[in-house]
């Protein structure tokens, strides 16, 4: 496993440089692109050596996650009531829940199944052609849309809601918005490593 260390020189200038852990009288310089010294800086020592078969293995379960969770909104906007209990936020567990229709499941399917379309190729699983703000930002607009989603609004969603009581307010403690906090992770992740 190798690492980055930085040094200043007697001139002032920053010097990186790679130590080999296994063996430590290897010093190599590090490449000129800064590369590793941003992974190691941003990720850790672990991450440097990301190889494209663990980038695709991560794009592959991203890509997975979106497809069941948009499968899951095509099926409850079709009509579907299996596994509907607390998926949307109310007041008390009393009161009917107010589900959306068809048109916002249908929209909220779609989105995710780009999401995980564009995890894919970026993933390095095939080339879409896009344009160059959505190849360069979209991995991070998906990760900070779901981010946002766990933090929530401070009231019915998210980790620092105040409502905390009723059916979906426990499973958004428990599922929900750890896995929207997962997800943007592993989305951050991809995108510094693709």
């Amino acid at each position: 496993m190798f690492r980055q260390a930085v040094s200043v020189d007697k001139s002032g200038y920053l010097q990186r440089f790679v130590l080999n852990k296994n063996s430590s009288n290897h010093i190599i310089p590090a490449d000129d692109s800064g590369a590793t010294f941003t992974w190691i800086v941003l990720f850790g020592p672990g991450f440097a050596g990301f190889s494209k078969k663990k980038t695709r293995m991560l794009a592959y379960l991203l890509f997975s996650i979106f497809l069941f969770l948009s499968a899951m909104h095509i099926y409850w906007g079709m009509g579907g009531r299996w596994a509907s209990k607390g998926v949307f936020p109310a007041l008390d567990d009393n009161a009917p829940p107010q589900m959306p229709g068809i048109i916002p499941c249908m929209i909220v399917a779609l989105a995710l199944l780009a999401m995980g379309i564009l995890v894919l190729s970026k993933g390095g699983n095939f080339n879409l052609q896009l344009p160059s703000w959505i190849d360069n930002y979209g991995l991070w607009c998906i990760s900070a849309i779901f981010i946002a989603r766990a933090i929530g609004e401070f009231k019915y969603v998210g980790f620092f809601r105040k409502v905390r009581h009723t059916k979906f307010a426990k499973n958004d403690q428990r599922l929900y918005s750890p896995l929207c906090l997962a997800i943007g992770i592993m989305v951050a992740i991809l995108e510094r490593i693709s």
